[in-house]
C-alpha cells in the first residue's frame, strides 16, 4: 500500500509540466478568440463598457440577464469597462475555464499513471458538452464546471480529516455558484451522494460526516444574497410550463435516440449542429467511455468514494433525460411542479456535467490500469492511444471551435448612438428596435446574440426580453413586452403611435438595420416621429409626445395618453428618483420605466418597492462572509500549526484513497 500511495501523491503533487500542458491546451481552444475584440454569441453578448445590470435592484433589463449570484463577475467585468478590458475579461474567462477544468479533474484522480491522470484532465476540459456550452456563450457556467473538482477534492479532504479543507470547500462551493448556480446545484447532489456513500454502514465516521455539513454551511453564508429567492427568481418559476420544457428539453440523435446521446454528452436543445454531426464515429467514443468508467468502477469497487461518483453520474444522465424520455418525464414533471427550485432545471441536458465528471473520474483508474499491463513501448502505445481519445471525441472544441467563433467589435455608430442619447434621452427612456430578445447582428459575424443594447447603453433603454414567439415560452410575467408588440404590430395604421410609447416613458426610439429590421419601415412615414440621426446601421428617432421615466397626467387612465408631462427628477439609484418640485396636484404619477406599478410615491421620492427585498439578501451575503472570515481567524488562532501542517502534507488523506492496495 505504501508504493501505491506514494505513486498517487506524486500525480496528484502535480508538476510544472502539467500545469504548463493544461495551459497550452487552453490557449489551444481560445486561439483566433485571443485576438483583439470580444465575443459575442448568443448569451454572451457583453459590451465594451458595462454597468452592472439593473436585475440586481430587480429590475431585469433582457431575458439573457445572469441570476443574482453572479454579482461579483458582472461588478468585475463593469470594473474592467472602466480601463477598456472586458475583451481581455473575456479571454481570461475562456482560458481559465479550460485551465482549471483539466487541472483539477488531473489533481483529483488517484492514480499511479500519469497518463491516467491527463486522460481525465483532457477528458474533462474537451467533450461534447465543452463544445456546446462554448458556442453559446455560457462560458460562466463553464467555469462553474471547471470548479468542480477542487471542491469535490475539499469535500473528501475533509472527510479525511485535513485541517482548512472544510473553509476551501465553502469557498469554492461559494465561488461555483457564482459562476453557475446551476453547477453549484449539481454540486450539492454530488456532496450529499458522497456523504451517503462515504457514511453508511460505518457509524464512526459521524464526526467526520458533521465536519462535511459545516463546511457545506460555511459555503452558504458566502452564498445567501443569491440561496434566498427574490421576487425575480419566483417570477420566473412561476413561468415554467409545459411549452417552456418543451422548448429546453434534450434533444435526441434521430438514429440512435436519447440515451446513446446523453451518453456521448450531447443533446443541448439550442445547437443546431452539434459535435457528433462532425464525427460519424461518435457512438464508438460514447460507448467506450461507458465502458471504461465501467470497468473503473469494477476495479474500485470497494471504494464509496467511487459508488458516490458512479451514483452522481447516473443521476446525471437521468436527470439530462429529463421530459424527453417517457422513462423520467413523470418524476422530472412532478419535481418541477412540486419543488420550486427545481423549475431553475428547466433545461435538464446541464446534468451532463456530472456523467462527465463520472467518466473521468472512473475512467482515469481504468486506463490506469491498462496503462500498468503494458511494458516499455507497448505502454507508451497504451498511454497514447487513451490520451487521443478525449482529444478525438472533442476535437472541434480546439481553435475557437475548429474556427467557428471569432472575435468581434462594436460598430463606431454605436458609440455615437451612445453620445447622442446621453445628451438627449438621459431622462427618458429609448426603445431599441428590433423588438427581439435575441437576434442575427452581422457585426457578430452574423451570429444570434442576446441583445446588447440595454447593457451597451448608459441611458434607460427598452429592449425586448422574449426568449422567442408565443406566450408560453415568456420568462416574465411583465406585460410590457406584448404591449410593446401590440404597438408595433399596428404601427403603420394606428393613430396614436408615439401616444401608446409615452406611458412606457418612451421619448426616442433606436432601429438597428439587423435581422428583420424592415418591418419598422412605417417610422419615416409617420407624422408623429422624427428623424434625429442617421448611420449606415443605424436610426435615431424622436417621437413628438413628450415622455419621461417620471411622469404628471391626468387622473383618467390610458394606455395612450398625449396629455403626459415629464417630471424633473433626479435619479439617486436605479431603484429611487427624487422629485425635483413637489409632487404635482390634481394629478396623478406615471412611472415610465420596468414594472410601473410596483413604484410608489414616499415623500418627494419615487422608489421601486421589490428593492427591499434584494437588499435584504445582499445583507444577509455580507454578513454571511463576515461569519466566515471571523470563523477563520477562530479556527486560526485555536489551532495556529493546522495550515502549515495541512501544507506539508502531514493530514490523514490515507483514509481516503482512490488506488487499490497493491503488494
Amino acid at each position: 500500500m505504501a508504493r501505491s500511495h506514494r505513486a498517487t501523491q506524486r500525480v496528484a503533487g502535480l508538476g510544472l509540466t502539467a500545469k504548463l500542458s493544461y495551459l497550452a491546451l487552453a490557449l489551444v481552444v481560445a486561439g483566433p478568440l485571443l485576438a483583439s475584440g470580444q465575443v459575442l454569441v448568443v448569451d454572451l453578448s457583453l459590451p465594451p463598457h458595462p454597468h452592472v445590470p439593473l436585475a440586481y435592484w430587480g429590475l431585469p433589463e433582457g431575458t439573457h440577464g445572469g441570476p443574482l449570484a453572479r454579482l461579483p463577475l458582472d461588478a468585475a467585468f463593469a470594473a474592467l469597462g472602466t480601463v477598456d478590458a472586458v475583451a481581455l475579461g473575456e479571454k481570461a474567462v475562456l482560458v481559465a475555464a479550460v485551465f482549471l477544468a483539466g487541472l483539477g479533474m488531473h489533481r483529483l484522480v488517484r492514480v499511479e499513471s500519469r497518463a491516467a491522470a491527463a486522460f481525465a484532465g483532457v477528458l474533462y476540459a474537451v467533450n461534447p458538452f465543452v463544445y456546446d456550452r462554448l458556442d453559446t456563450g455560457q462560458w460562466f457556467l463553464l467555469l462553474g464546471y471547471a470548479l468542480i473538482p477542487y471542491a469535490y477534492l475539499a469535500l473528501l479532504r475533509t472527510l479525511a480529516g485535513e485541517p482548512w479543507a472544510a473553509w476551501r470547500f465553502g469557498a469554492l462551493f461559494a465561488a461555483t455558484g457564482v459562476a453557475s448556480t446551476h453547477m453549484a446545484s449539481l454540486l450539492l447532489a454530488l456532496f450529499a451522494i458522497t456523504l451517503v456513500a462515504w457514511a453508511v454502514g460505518k457509524p464512526g465516521r459521524r464526526r467526520r460526516v458533521l465536519a462535511a455539513l459545516g463546511a457545506l454551511s460555511l459555503g452558504v453564508l458566502l452564498s445567501l444574497y443569491w440561496l434566498i429567492p427574490t421576487p425575480q427568481l419566483t417570477d420566473f418559476w412561476g413561468h415554467i410550463g409545459g411549452a417552456q420544457l418543451a422548448l429546453y428539453s434534450t434533444v435526441p440523435d434521430p438514429h440512435l435516440g436519447l440515451a446513446p446521446t446523453v451518453a456521448a454528452l450531447s443533446g443541448y436543445w439550442n445547437n443546431d449542429v452539434p459535435l457528433r454531426d462532425h464525427l460519424a464515429a461518435w457512438p464508438l467514443f460514447a460507448l467506450t467511455l461507458v465502458l471504461l468508467a465501467g470497468i473503473g468502477l469494477a476495479l474500485r469497487r470497494r471504494d464509496p468514494i467511487a459508488w458516490a461518483v458512479a451514483s452522481a453520474g447516473l443521476l446525471g444522465f437521468l436527470l439530462a433525460l429529463g421530459s424527453a424520455s417517457a422513462v423520467t418525464r413523470g418524476p422530472f414533471i412532478f419535481l418541477l411542479d412540486h419543488v420550486a427550485p427545481a423549475r431553475s432545471f428547466r433545461e435538464p441536458q446541464k446534468g451532463v456535467a456530472l456523467v462527465a465528471f463520472a467518466y473521468a473520474f472512473l475512467g482515469a483508474a481504468a486506463v490506469d490500469a491498462l496503462v500498468r499491463t503494458g511494458t516499455g513501448r507497448g505502454r507508451i502505445a497504451i498511454a497514447v492511444i487513451f490520451l487521443a481519445l478525449p482529444l478525438m471525441n472533442g476535437y472541434r472544441v480546439l481553435w475557437g471551435l475548429w474556427g467557428d467563433l471569432h472575435t468581434s467589435t462594436f460598430p463606431v455608430s454605436w458609440a455615437q448612438a451612445s453620445t447622442e442619447l446621453e445628451h438627449r434621452a438621459s431622462a427618458s427612456r429609448t426603445l431599441f428596435l428590433p423588438w427581439h430578445g435575441y437576434l442575427e447582428l452581422a457585426f457578430a459575424g452574423h451570429r444570434v446574440v442576446g441583445d446588447p443594447a440595454p447593457a451597451f447603453f448608459a441611458t434607460p433603454i427598452l429592449a425586448s426580453r422574449s426568449v422567442g414567439e408565443g406566450p408560453g415560452i415568456a420568462d416574465t410575467s411583465d406585460p410590457t413586452d406584448a404591449r410593446v408588440r401590440r404597438v408595433l404590430a399596428s404601427g403603420a395604421h394606428a393613430g396614436p403611435f408615439s401616444a401608446c410609447l409615452a406611458p412606457l416613458g418612451v421619448q426616442y426610439v433606436l432601429l438597428a438595420k439587423e435581422a428583420d429590421w424592415r418591418q419598422y419601415g412605417f417610422l419615416d412615414r409617420r407624422a408623429d416621429v422624427r428623424v434625429v440621426r442617421r448611420w449606415p446601421d443605424l436610426v435615431l428617432y424622436r417621437l413628438t409626445t413628450r415622455a419621461g421615466v417620471v411622469m404628471a397626467g391626468p387622473r383618467r387612465r390610458g394606455q395612450c395618453n398625449e396629455d403626459l408631462a415629464p417630471v424633473p427628477v433626479s435619479r439617486k439609484s436605479p431603484s429611487r428618483y427624487r422629485l425635483r418640485g413637489a409632487p404635482p396636484a390634481r394629478s396623478r404619477l406615471v412611472v415610465g420605466l420596468d414594472q410601473p406599478h410596483s413604484w410608489r410615491l414616499r415623500g418627494r421620492d419615487v422608489v421601486f418597492t421589490p428593492w427591499g427585498g434584494y437588499r435584504r439578501n445582499y445583507l444577509l451575503g455580507l454578513a454571511g462572509t463576515v461569519l466566515f472570515a471571523i470563523s477563520l481567524v477562530v479556527r486560526r488562532r485555536r489551532h495556529p500549526n493546522a495550515a502549515a501542517m495541512s501544507d506539508a502534507g502531514t493530514a490523514p488523506s490515507r483514509t481516503i484513497d482512490h488506488v487499490p492496495a497493491r503488494s
